[in-house]
C-alpha cells in the first residue's frame, strides 16, 4: 500500500505546516509589537538613560571625580592624544554631512546606489554622536570642562556648547522623522533650525581651530 513502508507501519509524520506557520506568525508578530514600541518610546528611554547617566556622574563623590579626571587628562586640550581627538570629531562630523549630499541629490539611481537616504541618515547620526564623544573628551568633560567663559582658549567652550546643541538637535529631529506626517510641520522648522545650526558649528569650529 502507497505511503507505508516496508514493515507496514506509517511512515513517520513531519513538523504540521500550520503549526510552524502559526510560529513564524507569533514571532514575526511579536517583532512588529517589540518595533512598535521601540518606534513610540525609545526616544524617550534612551533620553531617560542619558540624562540618568549624567546626574550619577555628577553626583559622584569626590574622590571619584578626581580619579576620573585624572584618567582622562591626557585626552584633553593641547596633548597630544587630546588633538587627535579634536581632529578625529572634525573630520568625523565633516563625513556626516555627506548624508545631506545623499539626500539632496537630483539623481535617483545614484541614492539608491549608495543605499539611500535612510542608510545615510543612520550614518550621519552616529557619527555626530562618535564626534560628540570625542568632541567632549577633548574640551575635558566631564570635570575639567570650565564653561564659564565662551571665548576661552579660541573658542572652546563655544564652540563644544554648539556641538551639544547641533547633536542633539539632531537625535531630536530622528525622533520627529519617523513620526511624519504627525510632525511634519515641526519638523519642517527642525529642519531650518538644524541647518543653521549646523552652519554655525562649522564657522565656530574652524575659527577654534585656527585660533586655538
Amino acid at each position: 500500500m502507497q505511503g507505508r513502508r516496508a514493515d507496514g507501519r506509517p511512515p513517520p509524520r513531519g513538523p504540521s505546516p500550520r503549526g510552524g506557520g502559526n510560529l513564524a506568525t507569533a514571532m514575526a508578530t511579536s517583532k512588529a509589537r517589540a518595533l512598535a514600541f521601540w518606534k513610540k518610546y525609545g526616544f524617550f528611554i534612551t533620553m531617560g538613560i542619558i540624562l540618568l547617566a549624567g546626574f550619577l556622574l555628577y553626583n559622584l563623590p569626590r574622590a571619584s571625580q578626581r580619579t576620573v579626571s585624572d584618567a582622562l587628562s591626557p585626552t584633553i586640550g593641547g596633548s597630544e592624544a587630546g588633538l587627535l581627538l579634536g581632529y578625529y570629531s572634525a573630520i568625523l562630523l565633516l563625513l556626516a554631512q555627506f548624508y545631506t549630499v545623499v539626500k539632496r541629490s537630483g539623481y535617483i539611481p545614484l541614492s539608491r546606489k549608495l543605499g539611500g537616504a535612510g542608510l545615510w541618515l543612520n550614518i550621519h547620526i552616529v557619527m555626530s554622536i562618535v564626534a560628540l564623544a570625542a568632541g567632549l573628551l577633548h574640551s575635558g568633560f566631564p570635570f575639567r570642562f570650565h564653561g564659564g567663559d565662551l571665548f576661552r582658549h579660541g573658542y572652546a567652550v563655544l564652540t563644544t556648547y554648539v556641538l551639544i546643541i547641533v547633536v542633539g538637535s539632531g537625535v531630536f529631529g530622528r525622533y520627529l522623522y519617523v513620526r511624519l506626517p504627525a510632525m511634519k510641520t515641526v519638523f519642517k522648522w527642525w529642519k531650518q533650525t538644524h541647518w543653521v545650526g549646523t552652519v554655525a558649528l562649522l564657522i565656530v569650529g574652524v575659527a577654534h581651530t585656527l585660533v586655538a
